[in-house]
């Protein structure tokens, strides 16, 4: 049975934030953003929630189409280092309460790990990656082969190749681990009013679009075929984990779009994005920027207190309604004066 109140940040990552960080059950200081104004302290049961997020029951074959051509035209795309995820089958993400049951609450418990790993300065994974890996190979063989009569891919080289390409464990810790960013990104208000808009958009400019015989049941589905695809691109293109270590007396705040895009300019509606740093706030503490700019994971501490506040006021600005805190007074910092 679907369930009716269903939350777009998750309760154990908000934890932190509260006055009982080892249970669901604690209390945070959160910001209306609409009326720019901090509220009473509530229960994270009762922020960041909405009714029926995942509900699918209304989908029609418009959707299925839809979903169905942009997935399998994205996965006909792949080469042999394709990254693969719990969905199998498109078929599957069709049916009743598959969503949240199979989708979100098995990358939720798989999150559980990946946190505390963070709680306690631990990377989720460590690289090269995989296509790091094929790639040194391969120079090799073709170093060798310059200076010998061997194929650049000799019988033993194709053997090195595949065990990379078939070491599971190694390909399914950081898949995994940027599935679940990737959904934490995309379960949002923020990414249901792209798409929205997107589909509104594209209907104005195209009248005869497929797009405006789809349902409410469409949101729900392209976040999980979005997150497969951007865990992949994540993965093949090599970003790692930079930790930050707030050694400053400002905490790390949080909001509604967890997960923000730091090249993006959330106060531009219209702004184009090129490039991707994700920066995720994991407790008041601690918080990780992942990108492909740096060649290892690695963690860096920061004293300076205006370096905190310049992710705290880019957390603000890309929140849609909610805005969450250990203490009020670290809201009142950063609402609109």
């Amino acid at each position: 049975m679907t369930t009716k109140r269903q939350h777009l940040v998750w309760r154990k990552y908000l934890a932190p934030w509260t006055d009982d960080i080892s249970s669901t059950e604690g209390n945070i200081s959160w910001l209306l953003k609409d009326k720019n104004q901090v509220m009473p302290r509530q229960g994270i049961n009762d922020v960041a929630v909405e009714r029926y997020t995942y509900d699918i029951s209304m989908i029609n074959e418009t959707d299925k189409k839809i979903v169905r051509q942009y997935y399998d035209k994205w996965l006909n795309s792949q080469s042999f280092l394709q990254l693969k995820s719990r969905i199998n089958d498109t078929e599957d993400i069709f049916k009743k309460d598959y969503i949240e049951n199979n989708y979100i609450c098995p990358i939720e418990d798989n999150g559980i790990g990946i946190l505390n790993s963070l709680y306690n300065y631990e990377f989720p994974y460590e690289g090269p990656t995989l296509l790091e890996k094929t790639v040194e190979l391969l120079k090799k063989y073709i170093i060798n082969s310059l200076y010998s009569n061997e194929p650049i891919l000799s019988e033993e080289g194709i053997l090195e190749l595949s065990n990379y390409a078939l070491n599971k464990d190694e390909i399914d810790r950081r898949y995994n681990f940027y599935e679940f960013i990737s959904v934490q990104m995309l379960r949002t208000w923020k990414s249901k009013d792209v798409t929205k808009s997107s589909i509104k958009d594209t209907i104005e400019k195209y009248p005869d679009s497929e797009l405006k015989n789809t349902t409410d049941a469409l949101f729900p589905l392209m976040m999980i075929v979005n997150s497969i695809i951007l865990a992949t691109a994540f993965c093949k293109n090599n970003f790692y984990v930079q930790l930050i270590d707030n050694k400053s007396n400002q905490d790390f705040i949080t909001g509604d779009l967890p997960v923000i895009n730091l090249c993006a300019n959330y106060n531009e509606v219209d702004d184009t994005i090129n490039r991707m740093e994700l920066y995720y706030p994991i407790s008041p503490r601690i918080a990780i920027i992942c990108k492909n700019t740096i060649k290892n994971n690695e963690t860096i501490q920061v004293n300076d207190e205006t370096v905190i506040d310049m992710y705290n006021k880019k957390i603000f600005d890309a929140a849609v309604k909610q805005v969450f805190a250990t203490k009020d007074s670290d809201l009142d910092k950063y609402k609109n004066k």
